[in-house]
């Protein structure tokens, strides 16, 4: 069974997005961020900050490109 995944895109020159946010299963969020410095990154581990993570991913995938 191929797994084909749902993306969307959002313009680099608007945003230029240089790390990752994950959300896990729970009331985890790791950030990470990749620049000139290096590497960086935090886990968080609190069930408000999760829920606002989420609203804000569901915020930006309804609003980003589907081509």
């Amino acid at each position: 069974k191929k797994i084909v995944p749902n993306v969307r895109f959002v313009p680099k020159e608007i945003f230029p997005w240089k790390g990752d946010v994950t959300l896990f299963a729970g009331s985890k969020i790791s950030m990470v961020t990749f620049d000139e410095r290096g590497i960086s990154g935090i886990i968080i581990e609190s069930q408000t900050i999760y829920e606002i993570m989420k609203m804000t991913f569901e915020l930006a995938w309804k609003s980003a490109d589907k081509s």
